[in-house]
């Protein structure tokens, strides 16, 4: 949640085998997702864990930004 920053720090869980923070395998693809204002905020599914990173550092940098993460799509 990044409304206490630092909280968890930018490292995935220990169990993530994407190695990215907010991306996890859903159905044969790669889901994205971010917290924000205690609602998990679903950003989409891609090809690679690659691209799901990519949504998912847009979705937090508009949320730094003062914008909100459904904006970024």
């Amino acid at each position: 949640d990044l409304a206490s920053p630092g909280r968890y720090g930018d490292r995935p869980a220990r169990h993530n085998r994407s190695g990215y923070r907010g991306c996890s395998f859903d159905r044969g693809k790669w889901r994205a997702s971010i917290r924000y204002q205690g609602r998990t905020v679903h950003l989409g599914r891609f090809d690679t864990p690659e691209q799901a990173q990519a949504a998912y550092q847009a979705a937090q940098n508009r949320i730094r930004d003062g914008l909100t993460p459904m904006e970024c799509r």
